[in-house]
């Protein structure tokens, strides 16, 4: 906008040829007031000095005033002109006016100009006044030879106060002096003649600031003011810029040539330029070579010449400009002038890290170092160290992994004395330990700055071992881990452990001298460690053995097992130092006559080696192995000590990270850097924006989403093992075909025939490949190269981005001159890939019934046959693909789509039956909204839409779209199918179609095997020899239905998997702060679906992660019912994560049980039980309710229908028991869940009956250990159920409602922990990658990784009572068993027990734990492991085993026949350590099982565990069973052990798995009594106990399978009453 035209008038007012222009604008701040300082143009006439002889005179001498404020609202503003050399704003009057000093134009008198308020141009053409006389700028007496002229007038201010600072020139000799006033209160600067306080008072001995001769002020700016009011001002000249005082005095420069006269502050004591060099830099008042440093580059523009000016310095980025882009008058070509119109230029930006500069900063600031401490904290807080991942991909922000850590400030902070501050930044840990897990940073830092930055000797030997995994896993805990190879005595790393401890000791630290001595390992340092260790035998409480037997390479009571002598003069010194030691009585060694020459004889400590013979070992180690932080510690006595501030041993808040919020807290502003550009410098850069930030929030908060893909090809035999009656998924059958959460991920291929761009023509011998994960490849079919061919595409589908979208082509198929000659593009479909979908499927494979096709494709003017669009067909093996090409091929036909020359089109099926376009009315969809227009409505078809596009003789048109519909939903024959036709979005046809594929009657149907055989060779066939050229593009087949609001809204748009950077890096946040995961990942999130009648923008679809619609729920009820009411539109794309992700697992499961106020369940009657039965699914259908949205349907008389399912309750009833083995008085309430398969989907109910792999379904028994009440869960015990799947993870908790969610996780395996602390944990196995993952699912964050190097054969996690009240997993491999802690601050799993020889080769069934060491609090650990073990999951005996835990034992073996075992918790001395007892289940005949309790004993005289005496038994006849066979399923962990035992309290229950019978008795210390039994009717899957609801009950929870479908099964809950 031209806010008004200035013309500058001469004092003999003429105008032509005046050579001035605006030096300065002065802009007043608070107000609406600018003045434009005008003088001399560099070159012109006006710029001679002729007084003064002909020289330069570029002083100002005109200002002009203009009043912005009417300019912005488009008014003419008014300009007022008066003579002056420069002018500063001072505040408002004391009648509210604005105010201005104005300095002469020779530099004399200083006058003050008021505007009045009430003042208006009607009154006056000049409404700023003058108010009192004009006084002279420097005040005093000054000699006449040395009088000052004024040149430049600069206000500053502290607080409210106000001052003067004025620039001055000696006309004796040109000198600059820079002279301050002194600052005024607030009220005597409203006084009109208040201002003469603040000008500087010149006498002979004033300490004005002298600048050197020719040097001059280029720019001059205050800092912020301390908090008592003084203030810092920086002054830049040609040659320098300086800091100085309040008082002038210089307190920091460097000798600089500026680019630009921006001086930008950061802070009260730093300030930041540039320089002509293309350099940002920044200059504070620190000391010496800290006080200046570089901050950024800007990067060579143009020409060599050119150059920048600063415009601002954000937190988080530099914004500059370019010298010479500035503004520009614009010619109008239109206009043919001038016209007003201006160019501006647009300022660039790059990114900035002021960490350094900023601490610079802050250790000026405060002289108390407890206040530069916490205002330290502050800045290292949301500027420093950044580790974990960010709420952003790695290209959206810096500082991660060290970004912004310089030598410097490790040196800085080292020299004035934060070492905790430093030692902070480099290790990341606040109260820093020897075995501290930490990652070191920045790797470019040198190795020396960042070990002068360790806070002590143990971060010092982390920074010197980093980078060398084992080197520095060994030196965390040397008496714990492996030992590895140490460093030669010259290596680098060695001599600066020596160098280091010398000044430890120069210090007096000897316990850091001595671990660095010990690391160093030269036979020099060995020595000082003997006199270090030595001299500390004065200290009564010290222990030097361990160290004395180290140095010795003997063991602690001085012998050699290796029964060798000592290598060295120290070692030899340490061997008679132990020797003499152990021979100590009451401090003294008594010394008889020849005791000393006994000592020689049994003790050789000497090498027997003629001199001649040895050898030097100059650069060898002396030892191989450290001596170990124990040794040291039992030697110092507890001598080290930890001065750490309080403010430092707070940790650390990432989320206050300045790159987790973003610039003053807006997350939006964020840069996205993933560009070269956003580095070196770019114009208007890219921000996350609203949605960005939304979207980037969801993935730093989701990061379990993405980052994780399923190990395909894990090791069977060391991860679970699969039955001989594997289902589909073994058969070749592609698991999740049609199950996906949104249509993008129900693609089943995707064609953009990109291989064209090909110079090669590649694509004629390998085909065409599908861009979706399935990787089809589709084969070109022509005899000649005019046949087909491949061009740039003519549709008006968009092609996207070059380079960052897969390009477009068309395939065509030119005119064939006989329907013989096969021509066409074939893409395999065999059975049960993810092509085969649409047709022909049952209700196994209920997912695949729904199937859409859609394509271009364009026609010619005229078709004078019959065009064969797309067909699918059946063929032989021996069959080639080409013979499906042909276009009166008509054998083996499934179905086919042609283009009849009257312009219709034509469907026709295999069953005889065809469905035309042909007359086309009023088409109501079946289906419902689904199917509709946007309106809903139905859809009329004018008789034209029936018909195809041709291309007209212009050459243009003959494009068209269209798209079949298949569906079998809710359709019982599998050879029915409803088929829909649509052309360009609008439904021209439907109707249900039968297909019986040729040779096939309707019988044979009822034997889907003979269907699949049939059906094993399949495929598509597009354009088979076409009459006319034919072009297609765009293909795209979903294993979903598609809406018609969905083919409109996407079919001239491209599809996300068709972006060519699709996958990215994102580093995962760590609980701790330690370590990231960086995998291949796919884009998602968790945005709501567009409500009916909107279409999805691309963008907006990318993101869309919802799960696709239940069976019997329409896509406008998804939109409005499920999610609608509790979120916002579409546009409002800000949610929670948090509220989207239980969103996302509420779709996948649904309430299922009616609950009263008290959380019991009810039921209209209950039934009595009956030993058969049969009849129970029966009587349960019947008795059917169901929760929608969380609100109960009341008056509900009939079960609602969900797909094929009937959804029912849980139903409570009592039963009534028969038998004599049965008590007469049941104390038993029984509650039955639904089928799994109407609570999760099909094939998640199927995954959840088969189990996870090497692990039991409920964890297992624990009944066994010290206490099985966890803390943060009284009714633990019954573990979750984890499925894991290619993209999600589904777990399964009974008891909760939902009773489930779904994670996006995808691995191989997965076991989950009760509830600690409020959060629970998911580990994840990827056995392609031997690779654990733990996930903390509250925060949704990866608490830690461990890359395994051996298989795994079992797993489970163990409640936090097995191991001192921490999150614990047990990991079984072929070497033993190992305990693995997440959360300690060293990670690494701990080997428990051997496997030894008799279980190698074994399967593992089942794995407890049992015992307790009588310690208490983190020291708890269990004692022994009960281990079932076999040698295959089914049909051979099993064996059940003890092992003791953490130490040297042999394992027992208590049976190598049983049936079931478990660990029991003993009545009795439970105050301190105990051994568990073991109840079996073993068989004695083939009729009557019984169960024992044995009691376990310790032998200390042999160290060894052994079996003790028989406490109770117990027999139960089961011989009057009726369900002795009942049918089992296929289990991952086969069908062994027979008989599950679980135990709590004194309950025992045994629930016999083929019998499908539950037995519960009580344990006195003496016998069992039967309290219970129930027989379940069904297979038993597994069976765990918890604490009941109310006192004095227990809950017996069972998983059952199915007797009519084995791949489902329910939940039952059996609560006995004790």
């Amino acid at each position: 906008t031209v806010v008004c035209e200035v013309k500058y008038t001469r004092a003999d007012g003429s105008i032509e040829g005046s050579g001035f222009q605006p030096h300065r604008i002065v802009r007043c701040k608070n107000s609406d007031h600018v003045a434009i300082v005008i003088g001399p143009a560099l070159g012109s006439v006006d710029s001679i000095d002729t007084d003064g002889g002909g020289g330069l005179n570029m002083n100002p001498t005109s200002i002009i005033m203009v009043d912005s404020n009417k300019a912005e609202r488009g008014t003419q503003p008014h300009v007022d002109q008066f003579e002056g050399r420069d002018i500063v704003f001072l505040g408002k009057g004391n009648d509210g006016g604005a105010r201005a000093l104005v300095l002469s134009t020779d530099g004399s008198s200083i006058r003050l100009l008021t505007r009045r308020v009430n003042d208006s141009v009607e009154n006056d053409t000049q409404i700023w006044k003058q108010v009192g006389p004009a006084l002279r700028p420097f005040l005093g007496s000054m000699p006449e030879n040395d009088y000052i002229e004024c040149h430049r007038l600069f206000r500053v201010s502290a607080g409210s106060w106000s001052g003067l600072v004025l620039v001055g020139r000696r006309v004796r000799d040109g000198r600059t002096c820079i002279c301050a006033g002194s600052l005024i209160d607030p009220i005597e600067s409203q006084k009109d003649d208040g201002w003469s306080q603040m000008l500087p008072v010149l006498e002979p001995d004033d300490s004005a600031l002298w600048l050197k001769a020719e040097e001059d002020v280029v720019s001059l700016t205050e800092l912020p003011a301390f908090e008592d009011g003084h203030r810092r001002i920086a002054i830049a000249t040609q040659l320098r810029v300086m800091i100085v005082s309040d008082s002038l005095r210089v307190v920091a420069e460097n000798p600089a040539r500026l680019s630009c006269s921006s001086l930008a502050w950061l802070g009260s004591q730093t300030i930041v330029y540039c320089t002509n060099d293309l350099k940002v830099r920044y200059l504070s008042c620190l000391d010496g070579k800290y006080s200046q440093g570089l901050l950024s580059s800007i990067p060579l523009a143009g020409h060599p010449s050119s150059s920048f000016m600063l415009l601002a310095v954000r937190p988080d980025r530099l914004i500059y400009s370019l010298a010479n882009h500035g503004v520009r008058l614009v010619y109008n070509i239109e206009k043919k002038g001038m016209q007003n119109q201006f160019l501006l230029s647009h300022p660039l930006t790059k990114p900035l890290l002021l960490l350094e500069p900023l601490l610079c900063n802050a250790l000026c600031e405060r002289d108390d170092q407890k206040q530069t401490n916490a205002l330290l904290r502050i800045l290292v807080e949301k500027f420093g160290r950044k580790v974990a991942s960010l709420a952003h991909s790695d290209d959206e922000g810096i500082t991660n992994l060290g970004q912004g850590l310089t030598s410097k400030i490790y040196e800085v902070l080292s020299f004035y004395g934060f070492k905790y501050v430093a030692s902070w930044l480099l290790t990341g840990a606040v109260a820093f330990e020897r075995s501290s897990n930490c990652k070191i940073l920045p790797s470019w830092v040198s190795m020396p700055s960042k070990a002068h930055a360790a806070i002590n000797e143990d971060a010092l030997l982390q920074v010197i071992t980093n980078g060398d995994q084992y080197f520095s896993d060994y030196v965390k805990s040397p008496d714990q881990s492996m030992a590895s190879t140490l460093p030669r005595t010259s290596d680098p790393s060695a001599l600066l452990c020596k160098e280091f401890a010398r000044n430890a000791l120069a210090q007096g630290n000897i316990a850091g001298a001595l671990k660095l001595l010990d690391v160093a390992g030269s036979e020099s340092t060995d020595r000082d460690i003997l006199y270090l260790t030595m001299s500390l035998q004065a200290d009564p409480f010290s222990d030097i053995t361990k160290v004395l037997a180290s140095l010795s390479g003997k063991n602690d009571d001085g012998s050699n097992p290796r029964n060798i002598s000592c290598s060295g003069s120290t070692s030899c010194m340490a061997a008679i130092a132990l020797d003499l030691k152990k021979r100590q009585v009451n401090g003294k060694v008594p010394v008889a006559d020849g005791e000393c020459s006994a000592m020689n004889d049994s003790n050789r400590w000497v090498r027997q080696l003629a001199p001649s013979v040895q050898r030097a070992y100059r650069t060898q180690r002396s030892r191989h192995r450290l001596i170990g932080e124990n040794a040291f510690n039992q030697a110092l006595a507890g001598r080290s000590e930890s001065n750490e501030p309080n403010v430092w041993s707070v940790p650390f808040n990432e989320s206050k990270h300045f790159w987790n919020n973003g610039p003053c807290g807006e997350k939006e502003n964020l840069l996205l850097l993933d560009r070269m550009e956003d580095w070196l410098g770019r114009h208007q850069p890219s921000t996350l924006g609203k949605e960005g930030a939304a979207a980037a929030l969801e993935r730093g908060e989701k990061t379990l989403a993405d980052i994780l893909y399923k190990a395909n090809d894990y090791d069977d035999a060391s991860f679970g093992e699969h039955s001989d009656d594997e289902d589909h998924i073994r058969e070749g059958w592609v698991e999740g075909i049609g199950e996906g959460r949104t249509d993008e991920d129900n693609l089943s291929a995707y064609f953009r025939l990109s291989e064209g761009a090909d110079d090669d023509s590649s694509w004629r011998t390998d085909g065409f490949r599908d861009l979706t994960r399935f990787q089809h490849k589709a084969i070109v079919v022509g005899s000649l190269e005019s046949d087909v061919s491949v061009q740039m595409t003519t549709s008006g589908i968009d092609e996207g981005e070059p380079g960052k979208v897969k390009t477009l082509y068309d395939l065509v198929l030119n005119e064939s001159g006989s329907s013989i000659a096969p021509s066409g593009l074939v893409v395999e479909a065999k059975r049960g890939g993810s092509l085969d979908v649409g047709i022909l499927h049952d209700v196994d494979h209920e997912s695949r019934k729904k199937c859409s096709i859609e394509f271009w494709y364009h026609l010619p003017q005229h078709i004078p046959e019959e065009l064969v669009l797309i067909k699918r067909s059946i063929r032989a093996l021996e069959d080639e693909l080409s013979s499906l090409c042909k276009a009166n091929e008509k054998d083996g036909l499934l179905w086919e789509l042609v283009v009849l020359p009257s312009g219709t089109l034509e469907f026709r099926c295999c069953g005889g039956s065809s469905l035309s376009s042909e007359g086309a009315g009023e088409i109501q969809d079946p289906a419902g909204s689904e199917m509709l227009d946007f309106d809903n409505s139905s859809v009329a078809i004018p008789e034209s839409e029936g018909k195809v596009s041709l291309q007209r003789e212009d050459g243009t048109g003959g494009w068209n779209h269209v798209c079949i519909v298949f569906s079998g939903r809710g359709v019982q024959d599998p050879a029915a199918c409803s088929v829909s036709l649509v052309m360009k979005g609008i439904k021209v046809a439907s109707e249900v179609l039968s297909f019986i594929p040729p040779g096939l009657k309707d019988s044979d149907f009822a034997d889907m095997s003979r269907i699949d055989q049939v059906m094993e060779e399949s495929a598509l066939t597009f354009g088979s020899s076409p009459a006319v050229t034919l072009r297609l593009t765009e293909i795209r087949v979903w294993s979903c239905e598609r809406s018609l609001s969905e083919i409109k809204s996407m079919m001239y748009e491209y599809l996300q998997v068709a972006e060519t950077k699709r996958k990215f890096k994102v580093k995962i946040r760590n609980k701790r702060g330690e370590g990231t995961l960086g995998l291949s990942e796919k884009r998602s999130g968790l945005l709501p679906p567009p409500e009916t009648g909107r279409s999805l923008q691309p963008e907006q679809k990318k993101r869309s992660l919802l799960p696709p619609p239940r069976a019997s729920m329409k896509r406008g009820e998804l939109a409005t019912d499920k999610i609608a009411k509790t979120t916002s539109p579409l546009a409002d794309q800000t949610s929670e994560f948090d509220t989207l992700f239980d969103e996302f697992s509420k779709l996948h499961f649904k309430s299922l049980s009616k609950n009263n106020t008290d959380g019991t369940h009810t039921s209209p009657e209950k039934e009595p039980f009956q030993s058969n039965t049969t009849d129970m699914s029966s009587s349960r259908d019947a008795r059917e309710h169901y929760v929608s949205d969380g609100k109960e349907k009341e008056e509900e008389e009939q079960p609602r229908a969900e797909g094929n399912h009937q959804v029912a309750p849980a139903i409570p009833h009592k039963p009534e028991f028969s038998g004599s083995f049965l008590p007469d008085q049941p104390s038993l309430e029984i509650f039955e869940s639904v089928l799994l398969s109407k609570q999760v989907r099909t094939s998640a109910a199927a995954a959840l009956v088969r189990g996870p792999p090497a692990t039991r379904h409920f964890g297992g028994n624990r009944g066994g250990l010290a206490n099985n009440r966890s803390e943060s869960n009284e009714r633990s015990g019954v573990g979750a159920i984890a499925i894991c799947g290619a993209e999600k993870t589904v777990v399964y908790k009974h008891g909760q409602n939902p009773p489930g969610k779904t994670y996006p996780i995808g691995a191989s395996g997965a076991v989950i922990s009760d509830g600690i602390d409020g959060s629970e944990y998911l580990c994840c196995f990827l056995a392609k990658e031997k690779r654990m993952v733990v996930f903390e699912l509250l925060e949704k964050t990866v608490v830690v990784e461990l890359q395994m190097t051996t298989k795994l054969n079992f797993w489970r996690y163990l409640p936090p009572q097995a191991h001192g009240g921490s999150l614990i997993f047990t990991l079984i491999t072929p070497v033993g068993g190992f305990h693995w802690m997440p959360l300690d601050e060293s990670p690494r799993p701990v080997q428990v027990f051997k496997r030894g020889p008799d279980l190698q080769g074994k399967k593992i069934i089942t794995y407890e734990e049992g015992g307790t060491n009588g310690l208490i609090g983190s020291d708890v650990r269990s004692t022994v492991a009960l281990l079932l073990a076999s040698i295959a999951s089914t049909g051979t005996p099993v064996e059940a085993w003890i092992m003791p835990l953490g130490r040297d034992s042999h394992a027992l073996c208590i049976s190598d026949d049983v049936l079931g075992a478990a660990f029991l918790r003993p009545l009795e001395g439970l105050d301190g350590q105990f051994l568990p007892l073991v109840v079996t289940v073993k068989q004695n005949g083939e009729s009557e099982l019984y169960i024992e309790i044995v009691q376990l004993i310790e032998e200390i005289s042999i160290g060894a565990i052994v079996i003790g005496e028989i406490l109770a038994s117990i027999s139960l006849d089961l011989s009057h069973d009726d369900n002795a066979d009942l049918p089992e399923p296929t289990l991952a962990m086969g069908t062994w052990p027979e008989v599950i035992c679980s135990c709590i309290g004194r309950l025992v229950v045994v629930a016999m798995r083929r019998t499908g019978l539950v037995a519960a008795y009580r344990f006195d210390g003496n016998a069992l009594e039967m309290v219970e039994a129930y027989p379940t009717g069904h297979y038993i899957v597994d069976a765990a106990l918890r604490l009941g609801k109310e006192d004095g009950t227990i809950e017996i929870v069972i998983l059952q399978s199915d007797n009519s479908n084995l791949k489902d099964g329910r939940v039952v809950s059996i609560t006995v009453n004790l």
